[in-house]
């Protein structure tokens, strides 16, 4: 779903670059989607086979920001985020309540579930 959020808003930006929804068809703004849709596939793999200009460039804008995002993420993991984080800003916002400590250290166990 996120990466077709990320094609879907990459397919908006290029219809604003272009001009905007005037007198796009029905017929234009369906393709459109099925681009979207054909270029959040191949996100899953080594890319998109087709000669659609229009389908690459989608497909390799989206790519490009779920790099971007990935290695945001990456970094912010090697840092050390959320565990110690999230634990600092619950001493600063909380007060270091009872209650705050126990919301963090739960988020902390799912997470490192998840990590794992």
């Amino acid at each position: 779903m996120f990466r077709f959020a990320v094609a879907g808003y990459v397919v908006a930006l290029r219809c604003i670059k272009e001009g905007g929804a005037k007198g796009a068809s029905a017929e234009n703004i369906g393709s459109q989607m099925v681009d979207a849709m054909f270029a959040t596939y191949a996100t899953y793999f080594d890319g998109i086979l087709t000669k659609d200009r229009r389908c690459q460039e989608i497909y390799e804008t989206t790519a490009d920001v779920l790099k971007t995002i990935r290695s945001g993420f990456e970094k912010l993991k090697a840092d050390g985020w959320p565990n110690e984080a999230l634990m600092e800003a619950g001493k600063m916002e909380a007060g270091n309540s009872e209650q705050s400590k126990a919301k963090l250290a739960e988020y902390s166990q799912v997470h490192r579930r998840v990590d794992a």
